[in-house]
């Protein structure tokens, strides 16, 4: 049997690893997923258009 991670593990970890999102873990559920996106933008963490624009330029390698 092949097992798989969930597809919001994988999106998380996509976010974490390349585009730098600052989680401290990888969320299994939908719901842990929810609390730390909503806990990032508490912090002001992904919200302002500077932030995005570096996640984006270290992900194509820039």
């Amino acid at each position: 049997m092949d097992l798989r991670l969930p597809q919001i593990a994988e999106l998380i970890y996509r976010l974490k690893h390349e585009d730098n999102l600052p989680f401290s873990k990888i969320p299994l559920t939908v719901r842990e997923a929810r609390q730390a996106i909503l806990s990032l933008r508490a912090n002001g963490i992904g919200t302002e258009p500077e932030q995005n624009e570096t996640c984006i330029a270290s992900r194509n390698g820039q």
